[in-house]
């Protein structure tokens, strides 16, 4: 009784899909045909046909050429199983349209006239569309030859100020049993449309077209608009659902020994896919647990070969599982390890490196220093104020560069010692190098960077006078930015720089240099100062940019760097 009752539960499962999917496709042909009616109705050309006095020919072609070419060409186009619509007014006018393509070789004959028609009388001013089902002798073939086949005929009756008329469709079933023919279920299933009295109006076989249901199906289906029983009688499973816009019912006829041998076959299926699937899970246990065993045990001696010291060992990686992923961060791990060891011995040969540097520059410093005191000396007393003011002026600026325990100084320090510079400057090149320097004087205390302006301007000076040998104008400003930096422009009037060049020195900028790079930039003014300011401060905002002035000759040099003495709107306030 339980397999009994599972086989009819899928038997209702799968037909009531099957019967969902069909109801669908129908459904579609049906609306578009109403829909097309509600046209033609609805349109003045047929108003004006069904008004037409009896004999008016003209008006009569008129109409009904405008109709054909407004409506009926281009449904037909789309519906090629429409055969022929038929216009028919109470006066005897009778327009037809034939239709005949070679997916449907069938065509009206000539003689036909729908007030033959004995179902005619039947139908009312109902306001529905009537649909009736025959097996139809009014088409012949291709050759002339008198067809008998089935034929859906779709017809509404109009009424306008007194006139009565009639729109009528024949309808090939074809579409409809192609529909039925694709529902497949079990060997000897099969899907039929049946009408409210039991009639059958579309079947595979159009022998059975119009043919009746028994008694007892008709009844059980006339009790539900959908649902499923068993008949006795032939021992098939029936599932049914009503046809929307219609009365008609679908129904699927599946024979219960067809649907049982099709349960024991998957059942019988079921067993044999579940005892190769279980000797396969056997192997495949046995063989994931020694590649895991072997793969741990490999783990477990590069921990211990790591003990003793050999970081430049790696895990072999083997498959794509947990172990994998163990093996793969353990050798990050690694090189992680061993890339820290190496920047730490770099570190500290920069660093042994920079206290030898400092240690000798302090020599020079003391014996520079004594030979500029001497110079400042003698100059006095031949009473030369510019060699004088040239002396003092470098030896400030060579105290300020080697006083290595300082790196950062306020503002007002770096802009003076940039001053010592253009003073030196002056002396060598005389009115051809001008320069204003200007700041807002509560940013005077600002920390900042030590030896960061006077490279750059350096750099004005080489690129623009020496090379156009013209009088150089540089202008260097310092101003608030985003309310958390400071910005210091530095401007020139000189040649600025190719696009070429331009662009390879923008990407060297924006490529941040390792340590090991550092001695190769000590050299380049604007690369300098980007490491400097890069490594210090860490922040994505901090750095040189360079271009070319916009619509100006010359170039503009921004370096920025966090405000590091309270915040902007403290320092306006004092």
């Amino acid at each position: 009784m339980e397999t009994s009752r599972t086989i009819q539960a899928d038997i209702e499962v799968s037909s009531d899909q099957i019967l969902i999917q069909a109801n669908l496709n129908l459904s579609r042909y049906y609306r578009e045909y109403e829909q097309f009616f509600v046209l033609i109705a609805g349109s003045p050309e047929f108003r004006r046909w069904l008004q037409a006095q009896k004999g008016d020919q003209f008006d009569l072609l008129q109409n009904y050429q405008q109709i054909s070419n407004r409506y009926i060409e281009p449904f037909i186009t789309l519906h090629p199983e429409m055969l022929s619509i038929t216009l028919y007014n109470s006066n005897g006018n009778q327009l037809i349209y034939r239709n005949y393509n070679h997916d449907f070789p069938m065509l009206l004959k000539k003689n036909y006239s729908l007030r033959d028609e004995s179902w005619l009388a039947s139908v009312t001013l109902s306001g529905k569309i009537e649909k009736i089902i025959t097996q139809s002798d009014n088409y012949d073939d291709a050759m002339g030859k008198s067809l008998h086949v089935p034929i859906m005929t779709q017809i509404q009756k109009y009424q306008f100020n007194g006139n009565e008329g009639y729109l009528a469709i024949d309808i090939s079933i074809s579409p409809t049993q192609r529909i039925l023919n694709e529902i497949r279920l079990g060997n000897n299933g099969v899907g039929l449309i049946v009408d409210d009295s039991g009639t059958i109006i579309a079947h595979p076989d159009s022998v059975q077209i119009t043919n009746k249901l028994g008694t007892e199906i008709s009844e059980r289906l006339s009790q539900s608009p959908s649902g499923n029983f068993f008949i006795a009688s032939t021992g098939e499973m029936a599932v049914f659902r009503t046809i929307p816009y219609s009365n008609w019912k679908l129904i699927v006829l599946v024979p219960y020994r067809d649907m049982a041998q099709a349960i024991d076959r998957i059942g019988n299926a079921t067993v044999y896919i579940a005892l190769i699937g279980l000797f396969f899970g056997i192997c495949l246990t046995v063989i994931v647990s020694t590649s895991i065993t072997r793969r741990l045990q490999t783990l477990r001696l590069m921990f211990k070969m790591t003990q003793i010291g050999r970081f430049d060992l790696r895990v072999k990686v083997e498959g794509n599982d947990e172990v994998a992923d163990l093996a793969i961060s353990y050798n990050q791990l690694l090189q992680q390890i061993e890339t820290s060891i190496q920047d730490l011995a770099s570190a500290r040969i920069l660093q042994m490196e920079a206290a030898f540097s400092a240690m000798q520059s302090q020599i020079h410093s003391h014996f520079l220093y004594n030979a500029l005191e001497s110079i400042n000396a003698m100059a006095n007393l031949v009473d030369h104020l510019e060699i004088r003011q040239t002396t003092v002026a470098l030896s400030n600026m060579l105290r300020y560069t080697s006083n290595y325990s300082e790196t950062v100084v306020n503002l007002k320090d770096e802009c003076n010692h940039l001053r010592n510079y253009l003073h030196i400057i002056q002396i060598i090149y005389g009115d051809d190098i001008k320069f204003v320097i200007e700041h807002p004087e509560f940013l005077e205390q600002i920390s900042c960077l030590k030896a960061i302006i006077q490279p750059i301007v350096e750099n004005s000076i080489k690129h623009g006078y020496e090379v156009i040998g013209e009088p150089v104008m540089i202008s260097v400003t310092a101003q608030i930015w985003k309310e958390a930096y400071i910005k210091i422009v530095i401007t020139d009037n000189g040649a600025g720089f190719t696009p070429n060049k331009l662009e390879e020195l923008q990407r060297l900028l924006s490529d941040s240099p390792s340590e090991n790079q550092y001695k190769q930039l000590t050299s380049v003014g604007l690369l300098n100062v980007q490491y400097r300011l890069k490594m210090y401060y860490s922040d994505a905002e901090t750095g040189v940019w360079v271009e070319n002035r916009p619509g100006q000759s010359g170039v503009l040099v921004n370096i920025i760097f966090p405000y590091r003495q309270g915040s902007p709107k403290e320092v306006h306030r004092l």
